[in-house]
């Protein structure tokens, strides 16, 4: 369906450049950019001002997908080059507007609200605007604070529902347990999020510090043997020269093997491995004894890193998880009330 343009706005012109200025001119009044908000249409990538298309601007964070008065009527930006044919004629869509009042931004996910702060906001002014002797229009908001009030059972307790973010508090199952059970309790998102914040907490996060725990214990061991292997055989390694000479030496301060393992958790004995350590193998129980080992460069400072970067990936996860459950609870709290007035 083609819609025709506004009476407020002119014929399409395909100008882009001032004749006499030389600058880019944009919008239906083809004028310069002079840093007057603006808006791009996704039909013909022009970009219009506010006040030209008579849009306020508080409205700016509520444009989903904007397309302009010409492609709206089919003049601009409505032509498949491949088919040669009209594709369907685009308009503007909106994103849905924060239900307080005042507030212009768009709507979180799956709620009625820009943030829990505003949901929060919209409800206590339901309770503030409460008259006991009130007309008819107050009577859903009367029998909401009242609901409320019963559920709290005292006048003191009910204060909190209109000083503190109640919104964020657990709510008493008692105000409505069918409604709790089925909007709460089996709610799909908030379970999803909470079981994957179990999994971080009490798996995967676990699991990395226990290996970062044996990786040190293993490091320890290594310490320790390579002090007794110096002690035992005073110092005297053999150390790799040009090819096909081995010699040995003696030295005044202590070497160490390399170390490395793909088991670090079992450790063997100390006394048992120097006793059957030689000099002439590069490995010995699965670890690697050579002095300079360039396959293995610095491997226990690499592998301490990566785990550490796991773990700290992995609390970052956690934290974000953790704000995840409490949006979702705000917001699965703010729609309980919601449903109670009505």
């Amino acid at each position: 369906m083609i819609v025709e343009l506004p009476d407020w706005c002119p014929p399409y012109s395909s100008l882009k450049v001032d004749s006499v200025t030389n600058e880019d001119v944009y919008c239906i009044c083809k004028k310069p950019d002079n840093g007057e908000l603006m808006v791009g249409c996704d039909g013909c990538d022009d970009w219009f001002h506010f006040k030209c298309l008579h849009i306020s601007t508080k409205y700016k964070e509520l444009v989903s997908s904007f397309y302009c008065p010409y492609c709206q009527a089919g003049i601009t930006g409505n032509k498949n080059e491949e088919d040669d044919v009209e594709e369907v004629h685009h308009k503007t869509l909106w994103k849905r507007k924060c239900r307080l009042q005042d507030c212009y931004k768009p709507c979180q996910d799956n709620s009625k609200y820009c943030s829990g702060e505003h949901g929060e906001e919209y409800m206590r002014s339901i309770v503030m605007r409460v008259k006991i002797q009130g007309n008819n229009d107050s009577n859903k908001d009367y029998a909401f604070v009242q609901k409320l009030v019963q559920s709290s059972g005292t006048a003191d307790k009910f204060k909190i529902f209109g000083e503190s973010d109640f919104t964020k508090k657990d709510i008493d199952p008692k105000l409505n347990v069918e409604l709790f059970d089925k909007l709460i309790m089996n709610d799909t998102n908030l379970k999803e999020l909470q079981e994957k914040e179990i999994e971080i907490n009490q798996q995967q996060i676990p699991d990395v510090e226990s290996k970062l725990e044996s990786l040190d214990k293993y490091l320890q061991w290594l310490k320790a043997l390579n002090a007794k292997l110096t002690e035992v055989e005073g110092a005297t390694i053999v150390e790799p020269k040009k090819k096909g000479n081995r010699k040995k030496t003696k030295s005044n301060h202590s070497k160490r093997i390399c170390g490395f393992t793909n088991d670090i958790i079992s450790i063997p004995n100390t006394d048992e491995f120097t006793e059957s350590y030689s000099q002439d193998s590069t490995t010995h129980q699965g670890i690697c004894t050579k002095i300079k080992c360039a396959k293995h460069h610095d491997w226990a400072s690499m592998l301490i890193a990566r785990h550490n970067q796991d773990l700290r990936t992995l609390e970052t996860y956690s934290e974000r998880l953790n704000l995840l459950i409490k949006m979702r609870k705000e917001q699965l709290n703010i729609q309980f009330y919601e449903k109670l007035i009505k």
